[in-house]
Order: structure tokens, then C-alpha cells, then sequence
């Protein structure tokens, strides 16, 4: 920009094309558009997007005599279409010595100093649109999450969270197939190297040798098996084809000037605990338990070269943690933990240990003449007979697990793998689990709390049988063998970054607060007894056909759960969406903190007036 007249040499017109364009600045900071010609095409972050009517120019140099005196970000939002006017929706000024996309500052106040990383400057994190959310992407690369790991001490831990703080850097993210771009050209942001377009969905293995990484065969799921494995940038169906097919539509639609290369079935591809990637291929599947293993043969620090320059896997150098395995008696197994990664959690990066107790839960010990079959759905309404004889060889622990978690070691009080993570079944009434849900909480590898709403699910363990480590010992004789010795220290919460989600900002928490950010001098203060005085659970809404027996539940872990919290004697406030099917004068029942049952009326809320999704502050944040 310069003597008022602001120059976008290239702006991408989304579902439209590129145009050179000219805007003056008028009054009011308006600008009026002046010059649209077509431009041929070129890789650009400046975008009109035609759903929001808005104009990103992400660095916006400001020139006068030649000379860059300033720098800004601009948002511009279109007015009036008949006269071309835009206004400033949004400013932010950039620093004029600096063009590093990622920072690190300092922020203290009263109650301590932490630091703040962040990768926002510059940067765009796609546009969300009736179609869904853009391609384009912010990941974090191992050499920035190495910079955001910092000491934490682990204080008050159970022997129990210490030893499955130790088995973690076994534990692997595991990618069945990945889209990706093998031809090493430029990318639109400058860079060189692949681009992950798409994968199937991940779950979790480890290591049982120093290149032999167990998990379960449906976490091996390739493109070819569709809809229900595939993540896509596009809404579904997928095919067996989806990744050559994207390929040429892409090709397509850059004019044929760019070659994308896209290729997949090359996986599975795996994330290290410590942030390396590595690429396998299968070497063992048995239909029988659900299991698979597959043998590593590549590894990287970069991940977006491609496949073919990746560098040879070199078990005893590159890995030296990996666990044994044993076959367990059911009934003398006790406190257990479980490292694995849910997918509810990786947004927050890191990895969860879960302690839990396999006396938690009855049936471990039960005798039933007939197995369980862990995918069935439990009739509430009849009778687990507890005497007789037991043939289901699987593990039930009463801790939250998803389907990320699938292919993860539960470990014993020694460190021994004795059964793999299966997949969850629940158990509404405690049929299988009298104790069911002690706690949830206590994650000790990621970010606390995290699932104070959990619902009734239990973690169903497949147990290691004598038949699956003789199975393991004839692809790897190393079977059983010890690693070298590892430091005693417990690891530190690692910094993994999955590529399905991205963080822009991380807080770095020092001793003086928690891992969620409350201060530590505040962690006995009487405030918090009044919140929790006052706050309430949302434990049933008129027309929840499942949600009457949530009445008898004591440990808030329901389906129908929202939160509320009381501003008099009489009323209580919570949100619109929690109460979407109530009219008012409808009744309902919220908990207290303390176990007391209360029934309320609905007598108002906000999208009576107008404030439904999607308003006009939705759509600003948005």
C-alpha cells in the first residue's frame, strides 16, 4: 500500500479464480475497489472468500517513498456490492524485523509466569463454509514441539501411574494409510515436501521388540475399506481410489500447471513417542484374536519427506524401549494401567495413563459356562450370573477409553503387557462393574482434568495368550527379551503431534500453576467451595427417553449431562443448547455438587429471542 492506493498482486477468488486487484482508501478507512484483472495463476495466503463476503491479506506492506514503514494484517468485509466498498473488519500490525511464524513470550501476573507458544502469526487456519473446513492447515513439527517441552514434577503418583509412566515410550500412534503427495515440489506456503492429505483413522500399538509394533487389525485399515476408516478433506463417500482421484481433481484444478502425486497403501505410517515417524509393513494378522504386527522398515524426523528418503530402520540403535509380554490368570490379575492415546484427547497432544483395578469389575472373576461377546448390547433387564464358568478371555477395566485408544498395552504392577486394548463396551447399570467409574481423572500423561463427564463405558482388554507370543516369537525370536536399561526418571509429558488436529497456541505451565493453568497458591482457596456449592449437574430433560435412570446415578456419568450453576436461591443458569427441546414451564432435574436432586423449571431462554446458532456474534467468531 502506498499514497493510498493498495495493491494485492495476486488474490484467489474462492470457486471463482485469481485476480490482480486495486483498492483506494476513501473515507472512514473504507476502500473501494477500483481494478479486478485476471491473473495467472500462482501460490498465494491472500483469499476473498465469496460465503463470507470477506477479503484476508494476511501481511499488507506499507510503503512511503518506496520505503516499508509498516505492516499489517487485514480483514476486509464488503459492504455495499453496487459501489465496491469495503470496510476493515480486522487489524492486527506485524512486526517489521521478524517473519518467523512461531513465537515464544513470556506472560507473568499475580499469581506467577508461564510461556506462551504460538504459531498464529501469519497464519491462516482455514475457512469454515457450508462445504466444511478448508484444507489448509498449521501442524506442529517435531523441532517446535521439542521447544515447548519443559520439567514438570509428578508429584503424589501411585506405583500403579509410575509404572505405566514408564511403558509410555513404547506406546505408538498408529496410522493404518495415509493420502500423500510423493513428488517433493514446492508448497503453497514455500516449503518443500510431501503433504499428508488424508489417513485413515488412527489408533494405538506398541513395541514388543525393537522393530515389531503390536495393535489390532482394524487399526491396519486402508483406504480400501471406505467411508467408516477414511478422513478426507471433503465430505464422503470415499473409495479405494479417493487418494488417486483427489490427486487429479487437484490437478485439475490448478489449471494443469501442478502434477500432484498422491499416493497411498504405503502404510501403516507410525508416530513415535518421542515424535519420530516410521513406516512399517505387516508381517502377522490373525482374524481369530483381531490382532495384526507389523515390522518397521523406514523412520524420519521430517515427515513431509517423502516416502522413498526416509532412512532405514535401525532396531537396536533407533529403538530401545519395547515391552514384554506374559499371559495373565484372570482372576489374579490387579491394579492395572493402560498407556494409550483417546482420541478425544489429541487436540491437547500427549498421552493418558489410566490406572485401574481388575477387581473393579466382577466378571473378571465370574464363572459363566457361555463367553461374553464384547460387542453385544447388555440387556439391562437380565441377570449376570457371577458362579459360573468363565471362557470370555478378555479383560474389563472400569476407565474411559475410545476407539484412538484400540491397540494399546495395559501393562500389569510390573510393566508386563497382559492385554491389549480391544475395544469398549458399556455397562449402564454396573452389571459387569459394581464399581464402576471410581475415577476417571487421574490421566497422569496428559492434560488434567479431562473426563469429568465420562459415560458408562468400560475398556475391554483382549488378554495375551500362550498361543500369541508363540505366534511372535516365530516373526521375532526377540520376543521377551529385556531393552537396554532406561533412565528411572519418569518421562516427561510428551509434545505428540497428530496431523487431524492442530494447536496454535500451548501454554508452557510452570510449578506455579497446574497443567490446566490454575495457580497453585489458589488450590486451597475457599472460593472453591462456594463454585462447587453452586454448580449443578444437568441430569434429565423432558422428552430424554434414557435419561430417568440417571436420576440414580452417583457419579455424574450420563448421557444426557449438561452443567449448571445456581446466581440466587431460586434460579440456575445454563446454556441455551442444554435445554434445545424444553418449551418453557418444562420441567427437569439438575444435581447439586453434594448428591441433593432438584427439579427446576424452565422460565426462559435466550433463543426465544432471536439468539439461535447462528447469529451474527457466531458468525464474527467463526
Amino acid at each position: 500500500m502506498e499514497s493510498n492506493v493498495l495493491t494485492v498482486p495476486v488474490l484467489e477468488v474462492t470457486a471463482v479464480g485469481q485476480y490482480m486487484v486495486q483498492l483506494n482508501l476513501v473515507e472512514n478507512s473504507r476502500f473501494k475497489l477500483t481494478v479486478a484483472d485476471q491473473a495467472d495463476w500462482a501460490t498465494t495466503d491472500n483469499f476473498y472468500h465469496t460465503a463470507t463476503s470477506t477479503m484476508i491479506l494476511p501481511k499488507v506492506a506499507v510503503l512511503q517513498s518506496g520505503v516499508e514503514i509498516a505492516r499489517y494484517e487485514l480483514h476486509l468485509l464488503l459492504e455495499d456490492l453496487e459501489s465496491l466498498l469495503f470496510s476493515v473488519s480486522y487489524v492486527n500490525e506485524l512486526t517489521l524485523d521478524s517473519t518467523a511464524s512461531a513465537s515464544r513470550e513470556k506472560i507473568c501476573s499475580d499469581y506467577g509466569c508461564f510461556e506462551l507458544q504460538t504459531k498464529l502469526s501469519n497464519q491462516e487456519d482455514g475457512e469454515i463454509s457450508a462445504l466444511g473446513i478448508s484444507m489448509k492447515k498449521v501442524l506442529w513439527e517435531r523441532d517446535e514441539l521439542d521447544n515447548i517441552s519443559t520439567e514438570q514434577s509428578l508429584p503424589n503418583f501411585s506405583n500403579i501411574e509410575k509404572v505405566g509412566q514408564m511403558a509410555a515410550p513404547s506406546a505408538v500412534v498408529v496410522f493404518g494409510d495415509w493420502c500423500m503427495d510423493q513428488s517433493n515440489k514446492q508448497n503453497p506456503d514455500g516449503s518443500f515436501g510431501a503433504v499428508m492429505y488424508h489417513s485413515t483413522v488412527a489408533g494405538t500399538g506398541f513395541f514388543v521388540s525393537d522393530s515389531l509394533v503390536l495393535t489390532t487389525t482394524k487399526v491396519l485399515r486402508t483406504m480400501e475399506y471406505g467411508d467408516t476408516y477414511i478422513r478426507l478433506p471433503r465430505p464422503p463417500p470415499y473409495s479405494a481410489d479417493a487418494c488417486t482421484s483427489y490427486g487429479e481433481e487437484l490437478s485439475n484444478g490448478g489449471g494443469g500447471d501442478v502434477d500432484y502425486n498422491l499416493e497411498s497403501g504405503a502404510g501403516p505410517v507410525i508416530q513415535l513417542f518421542d515424535g519420530r515417524w516410521a513406516l512399517g509393513e505387516i508381517v502377522w494378522a490373525d482374524d481369530a484374536t483381531g490382532l495384526s504386527a507389523f515390522r518397521l522398515v523406514a523412520v524420519t524426523d521430517e515427515r513431509k519427506l517423502p516416502f522413498a528418503s526416509w532412512e532405514s530402520w535401525n532396531g537396536p540403535v533407533d529403538n530401545q524401549h519395547w515391552l514384554s509380554l506374559r499371559t495373565p490368570d484372570l482372576d489374579q490379575i490387579g491394579e492395572t494401567a493402560t498407556v494409550h492415546h483417546p482420541d478425544m484427547g489429541r487436540s491437547d497432544g500427549g498421552w493418558f495413563v489410566s490406572p485401574s483395578s481388575a477387581m473393579n469389575c466382577s466378571i473378571n472373576t465370574a464363572n459363566t459356562d457361555n463367553p461374553i461377546d464384547p460387542n453385544a448390547p447388555i440387556d439391562p433387564n437380565a441377570p449376570i450370573d457371577s458362579n459360573a464358568a468363565n471362557d470370555d478371555p478378555r479383560l474389563y477395566l472400569n476407565h474411559f477409553s475410545d476407539p484412538g485408544s484400540n491397540g494399546a498395552p495395559i501393562v500389569d504392577d510390573a510393566g508386563v503387557v497382559i492385554a491389549i486394548v480391544e475395544n469398549q463396551r458399556s455397562d449402564p447399570d454396573g452389571a459387569l462393574c459394581p464399581a464402576y467409574k471410581t475415577t476417571t481423572t487421574k490421566n497422569s500423561l496428559g492434560p488434567l482434568p479431562r473426563y469429568y463427564a465420562d459415560n458408562s463405558d468400560l475398556t475391554v482388554g483382549a488378554l495375551i495368550t500362550s498361543a500369541l507370543i508363540d505366534a511372535l516369537k516365530i516373526i521375532d525370536p526377540s520376543i521377551g527379551s529385556n531393552p537396554a536399561p532406561r533412565s528411572e526418571e519418569l518421562p516427561i509429558r510428551p509434545s505428540v503431534s497428530l496431523e487431524n488436529f492442530q494447536r496454535f497456541e500451548v501454554p508452557v505451565m510452570s510449578d506455579e500453576f497446574t497443567v490446566s493453568g490454575f495457580p497453585v497458591s489458589e488450590l486451597n482457596s475457599t472460593a472453591i467451595d462456594t463454585a462447587k456449592q453452586a454448580t449443578l449437574a444437568f441430569i434429565r430433560e423432558t422428552g430424554c427417553s434414557t435419561c430417568d435412570e440417571n436420576r440414580l446415578n452417583s457419579n455424574f456419568d450420563v448421557p444426557c449431562i449438561c452443567t449448571g450453576f445456581a446466581v440466587s436461591e431460586h434460579l440456575i443458569v445454563t446454556n441455551d443448547h442444554c435445554v434445545a427441546s424444553l418449551s418453557i414451564g418444562a420441567k427437569t432435574t439438575f444435581r447439586t455438587f453434594y448428591g441433593q436432586d432438584v427439579e427446576a423449571e424452565l422460565v426462559g431462554k435466550s433463543s426465544l429471542d432471536g439468539e439461535t446458532e447462528m447469529n451474527l456474534r457466531y458468525s464474527e467468531i467463526f
